[in-house]
């Protein structure tokens, strides 16, 4: 679901990469894990930019085929907490969208996006 490229050993990329949508499942939560357990444990990260290789989605809402356990996104799962750790790292992030983002909220508005002309942000759920 997410493919990792150093560009040098301080710079990498994190792409969102399920098509068709990018939908938030079991897999996803899975390798946000382990993606932020391996920045964690690489001293010599410096920036990670947060982007997707879906053409119309960078990450899509919660995939209900494929329900995802409470243990990785309940308040207290494992996904809130890589969220908190990601936020205290040493390494600057940044999320780059191009594309309809429907889910994920937390994520932009977490970081430092590179806004794009054509960027769409929503959360139906949420009232404003």
């Amino acid at each position: 679901f997410i493919v990792i490229a150093k560009a040098t050993p301080s710079y990498c990329r994190a792409a969102f990469s399920s098509p068709p949508m990018n939908l938030e499942n079991t897999n996803f939560f899975l390798c946000f894990h382990a993606l932020i357990d391996k920045i964690g444990n690489d001293d010599l990260v410096n920036v990670i930019v947060f982007d997707s290789s879906v053409e119309y989605f960078w990450i899509a809402q919660w995939d209900i085929i494929n329900n995802p356990p409470s243990n990785l996104t309940s308040d207290n799962g494992v996904y809130w907490s890589n969220i908190t750790k990601l936020a205290s790292l040493p390494v600057l992030t940044v999320v780059a969208i191009r594309t309809i983002a429907r889910g994920g909220w937390e994520v932009p508005h977490c970081w430092i996006l590179a806004p794009a002309l054509q960027q769409q942000i929503s959360q139906s759920n949420v009232v404003v």
